[in-house]
């Protein structure tokens, strides 16, 4: 390991992340429509004098020390995984992130992306890198991700990477496949998401719907669907796309953690499934929601929703990616 010379620091700032379309069908090759969220999560990795790494967070009680044997704590094994790769076994790891774990928004995966980029940086004592070293750096915390969570499309981590609104069609073989980016414009005026449930835990909730797809037989008419609501979401046609939803929501409706109050309290409100309709987005559990419409048809569901301890995300969606940065100004 690498001690002999004082670093400088970096900062990496990671976006977080919703699924607007494709869950589980992603898996299978479907395409994905998804978006980065204007809440962020911050690592700053500094050197240190003591031969440790240190990390502290807002997402654990306590400093903890990386001991470099196998973690059963995911996200510790990431950045223990990252500092190997780079022969990193100095430093001081602050994480802060403004992705509550509860609302879905990828504050697991924002670590992963974190700790490969900034201890890449940390180790090269360089901020800029070519596209394809980037994204590496994304597949080695995917490949982590698939082996940590038992299956993974890495959908978060390319919205994190990236930035924006993408439809992703994945190429598991040559990951991460084919992106195109998406004007933000339609999406503000018409994609409301939600949060403030109690969350929907990526390996229990995602293991148990992969279970009840395989079980019920489903994946087919689940790809069909998830492909009428992706090319509805595309033509940015109101009515379409309430209609592709409605389909695509009663395909899930009987599957394990979903949210069934809090749909049947909506199913009762005005306009449902007319001027408005409801998603559920990731594993499908009480991540964030969608709310699909106007905001001047929203009026009374942004009250209800905020009656049961839902609020709406202000300035969702950024077209910002991940960047990496000088932790102070030593460097230009």
């Amino acid at each position: 390991m690498n001690t002999s010379s004082q670093r400088q620091g970096v900062t990496v700032s990671v976006p977080g992340k919703i699924m607007l379309a494709g869950e589980y069908s992603v898996l299978t090759k479907g395409r994905s429509l998804s978006a980065a969220v204007d809440a962020f999560l911050t690592m700053d990795i500094s050197d240190r004098i003591e031969d440790s790494i240190e990390v502290q967070s807002n997402l654990w009680p306590q400093p903890i020390q990386l001991n470099f044997n196998k973690n059963p704590e995911p996200l510790l094994d990431s950045l223990q995984s990252a500092a190997k790769q780079h022969d990193i076994s100095r430093a001081s790891v602050q994480v802060r992130s403004h992705l509550p774990v509860a609302f879905g928004l990828g504050s697991s995966s924002a670590v992963r992306l974190a700790a490969h980029l900034g201890l890449l940086a940390f180790a090269k004592q360089s901020i800029q890198f070519p596209p394809d070293i980037l994204w590496s750096s994304a597949r080695e915390a995917w490949r982590l991700q698939r082996e940590q969570q038992g299956f993974a499309s890495g959908y978060d981590l390319v919205t994190q990477l990236h930035g924006g609104y993408l439809e992703w069609r994945p190429d598991y073989e040559c990951w991460p496949g084919a992106i195109r980016s998406l004007s933000l414009d339609w999406l503000n005026d018409w994609v409301h998401p939600y949060a403030g449930g109690q969350g929907a835990p990526t390996e229990q909730v995602g293991g148990s719907v992969r279970g009840w797809l395989d079980q019920e037989g489903l994946w087919p008419e689940l790809l069909q669907r998830n492909e009428f609501l992706i090319d509805a979401f595309l033509a940015q046609e109101g009515e379409g796309l309430i209609a592709a939803n409605q389909a695509h929501r009663q395909l899930f409706q009987k599957a394990p953690f979903y949210p069934a109050s809090l749909y049947k309290g909506l199913a009762s409100l005005s306009g449902f499934d007319r001027s408005w309709s409801f998603k559920t987005t990731g594993a499908g559990g009480e991540d964030a929601i969608l709310i699909l419409g106007q905001r001047s048809n929203l009026t009374g569901v942004d009250a209800a929703l905020n009656r049961q301890g839902w609020k709406r995300l202000s300035s969702a969606w950024t077209t910002q990616p991940s960047q990496v940065k000088w932790k102070d100004s030593l460097h230009d």
